[in-house]
């Protein structure tokens, strides 16, 4: 905390709410899978502090705007990092010895019988070595490219022939399960584990000296002169293609490096000691994430139905017949929020039966003649959008502000943009040195020959995945 301000540095503060999430990893009240998803969230959350807050700062610093500030930032973040990866470590370990009570083992290599081990070599032959591209580096070919968040193993070799040392990269697939399960049994062993013992038969002629699992986190901070560009969203696509050779801001291993390890990766990645992070747990969120997603259901928080606002089921003086048997939805969202406003809280009340309907509604109906919206984040599969293309396509005016700097989400929302486009819709990419991060609907509906405004304003996405999860409000109202 700053003796002149009286306030915390904002990274710091950002690191101490993580932390607390960590903290959920040790609460036995919680369920045990529900806390190897908090193991899994204080990961991903670590992933988008470095592409973010740590890249700025480091920014400031390579473009010369670096003050005693900004380092002492840097060295406080990375002694706060690592105190959590110790803390992540214990905890790690003992969330896999309760899953060993429950019957259910992540077990090593090592571990395994004969059946199991021969089980786990015929699944790497037969589903892994096919997919694995090995990259030594020599003369001929240079260090090779690494994407931002990809897991890889390292191996330092010594050529048996010419008697030298090489250094060569096998990126672990991202499109498979980083746990293997064995048959018949609840036991696993990490992908990269099964993966490191076959690498005598990928390199049959090399000695293998040492291997190390390396992680790279670049930049994700988009860099844009919005008063500059003649097109925001070109601007964005141009940037977005160029991210991916953004610099490395962080590097985790999961062991101390060797000096041949540390002088080849620190070279090649432009990186310094203070950017590596020892972290012995598996690297990354995967493998905590599919172990929450176990079949256990001892193992989980009940499941959560969200209910259909009381408001919703109440019958409507004005039209007794307002809900719809058949399917259990509000079968004229118009009536009731002529009669009154209903305010939902999610993920408690359904988001599909009340904010998801009311755009459907408006979609479906011929009196509306306009649909007006801010959108933020959406769904990948798309209800809210299918609703909107809907509407547009029946000649409705449907016009959508489109934030196309959302945090991580800036691809798919101008996949989105260019989608609404082509249906008809009026797409507005955002404000200059603005983000617009407002969550509104206005739906303008012809009723008796004069026009009323029907609105929804929240404080959550229009996503229906995140409102059975997230805690938000949202209000619809027919009240000018």
């Amino acid at each position: 905390m700053s003796q002149k301000s009286g306030f915390k540095n904002r990274e710091l503060s950002w690191l101490d709410f993580n932390d607390r999430v960590l903290s959920l990893t040790q609460q036995g009240d919680i369920p045990l899978l529900e806390r190897f998803k908090f193991l899994g969230i204080w990961n991903s959350n670590l992933d988008e502090f470095f592409q973010i807050r740590v890249a700025e700062t480091k920014a400031k610093l390579n473009y010369g705007i670096s003050s005693e500030a900004n380092v002492d930032e840097l060295t406080s973040i990375q002694l706060a990092v690592n105190k959590q990866i110790e803390v992540a470590k214990d905890s790690f370990s003992e969330l896999i010895k309760e899953l060993s009570l429950h019957g259910i083992d992540v077990v090593s290599i090592a571990e395994l019988d004969a059946k199991e081990a021969a089980f786990v070599e015929h699944y790497i032959h037969s589903e892994v070595t096919s997919v694995l591209t090995p990259l030594g580096v020599h003369p001929g070919h240079p260090f090779p490219y690494v994407s931002n968040l990809s897991l890889s193993i390292g191996v330092m070799l010594r050529d048996k022939a010419l008697l030298v040392k090489r250094f060569a990269r096998i990126k672990i697939p991202p499109n498979l399960n980083r746990l293997i399960q064995l048959p018949n049994v609840k036991k696993f062993v990490l992908l990269e584990e099964a993966i490191m013992s076959a690498l005598p038969e990928l390199f049959p002629d090399m000695e293998i000296i040492d291997t190390v699992l390396f992680r790279v986190t670049r930049s994700a901070d988009l860099e844009i002169d919005e008063e500059q560009a003649d097109d925001l969203l070109t601007a964005i696509e141009n940037e977005l293609s160029r991210m991916k050779f953004r610099e490395v801001v962080r590097l985790e291993v999961s062991k101390p490096l060797s000096d041949d390890f540390k002088a080849t990766l620190s070279t090649e990645l432009g990186i310094l000691d203070c950017d590596i992070y020892v972290n012995p747990i598996p690297i990354s969120p995967e493998p905590s994430f599919e172990l929450s997603k176990l079949d256990e259901d001892n193992l989980h928080y009940p499941p959560h139905t969200p209910s259909i606002p009381r408001n919703f089921l109440e019958e409507n003086p004005a039209k007794p017949s307002l809900f719809s048997s058949v399917s259990s939805s509000v079968s004229d969202i118009f009536s009731l929020l002529r009669f009154k406003d209903v305010l939902v809280h999610h993920p408690y009340e359904s988001f599909d039966h009340t904010v998801g309907e009311f755009i459907r509604q408006a979609a479906e109906d011929p009196d509306v003649q306009a649909i007006k919206m801010t959108l933020y984040r959406t769904d990948g599969d798309g209800a809210i959008i299918d609703s909107l293309l809907r509407a547009a396509e029946q000649g409705k005016q449907v016009a959508v502000i489109i934030e196309l700097k959302a945090r991580f989400d800036e691809a798919a929302n101008i996949q989105w943009a260019k989608t609404l486009e082509e249906a008809g819709a009026h797409v507005i990419y955002g404000l200059v040195g603005l983000k617009i991060h407002s969550k509104m609907t206005l739906v303008i509906r012809k009723e008796n020959n004069q026009i009323v405004r029907y609105s929804h304003i929240g404080t959550g996405n229009y996503n229906s995945l995140t409102a059975r999860t997230y805690t938000d409000f949202g209000l619809l109202t027919s009240d000018n």
